[in-house]
Parts: C-alpha cells; structure tokens; sequence
C-alpha cells in the first residue's frame, strides 16, 4: 500500500448499497473509493484496471459470483485485501470464502 488514502474497489450490483458504501466511505479520512462494479467480471477487469489496495464485495453478483471471483483474484500476484460483505452468512459459505482468499 502507499503512503496516501487506501484505495477501495466496491463490486456490488445493489445501487441502494452502493450509495450506502458511498455515504460510508466518504466520512472516513485515510479512505478512496476509487472504482465501482457491478458483477464480478467487470470487479475483474477493474480490480486489473485500478489496481485497488482493498477490494469490498458482495457475493452475490450477476454473471460471475462473489465465489468465483474470490477464486480470480486468488490466482493473481499481489492480490489486494479482500473483504466480503454480503447477505449471505451460512458457516459453509463462509468457510468457502476464506478457502478462496477472503480476508
């Protein structure tokens, strides 16, 4: 990371949430938003694009899931910080996150 705000990827498909992790990051000194996608493949392309330090996602994202995702991100070098955020809060659902890179 660089000495400047943290650079944070937000891929959610819900613009309710969106504008919520807007309101939310926009209060908070040391924190960027810096790209917003709306289902996994463009969260790809743009995670390769921005070159995030964080990226916050939901799991359940059109086209390619949150899972699969993970799984993505998890064969790059230098992958970014991952934090999930999501509706979905099953253990085995969970535990399949964190076997596939989330922080």
């Amino acid at each position: 990371m660089t000495g400047g705000p943290v650079r944070v990827l937000l891929v959610e498909h819900d613009p309710a949430a969106q504008l919520l992790w807007e309101h939310f990051f926009a209060g908070r000194q040391g924190f960027s938003l810096c790209g917003w996608a709306r289902d996994g493949w463009t969260g790809l392309e743009a995670a390769a694009v921005q070159d995030p330090d964080a990226i916050l996602m939901d799991l359940i994202l059109p086209g390619m899931d949150g899972l699969e995702l993970l799984r993505a991100l998890k064969r790059r070098n230098g992958r970014p910080v991952t934090v999930v955020a999501s509706r979905i809060s099953g253990s085995h659902v969970v535990q399949r996150a964190l076997s596939l890179g989330a922080d």
